[in-house]
């Protein structure tokens, strides 16, 4: 049986690798904020990456969307029910090293 740091973990690789797909840029950092519209049950999604002190927002890959929605509302779920918080946005930020990290926001 999985636990739920491995499956938060695993959610959070699958996350990051269809990050790294969405564009073959050079980039200093690379990242996506995942914000969660509640009223429409849905995660709003914005790219953006950082290349020669520049930031540039782009759009999703075709897919993309739908994929993030799914994984982000079972990684929302698996967080709850651990922790019983439910964050409302967080950012996964990809490195120029390939490192990933995460920032959650939960409503005050």
């Amino acid at each position: 049986m999985i636990n739920y740091i491995e499956k938060q973990s695993k959610l959070l690789e699958k996350l990051a690798n269809i990050l790294f797909n969405t564009t073959d840029v050079e980039y200093d950092a690379l990242w996506c904020e995942y914000e969660c519209d509640d009223e429409f049950n849905t995660i709003d999604t914005a790219l953006f990456y950082k290349t020669d002190g520049k930031v540039v927002n782009f759009a999703a890959p075709v897919g993309v969307s739908s994929k993030n929605l799914d994984l982000c509302q079972e990684l929302r779920a698996v967080m709850k029910a651990h922790t019983g918080g439910e964050w409302s946005s967080f950012t996964l930020t990809l490195g120029k090293d390939g490192k990933a990290h995460t920032k959650f926001e939960y409503p005050s």
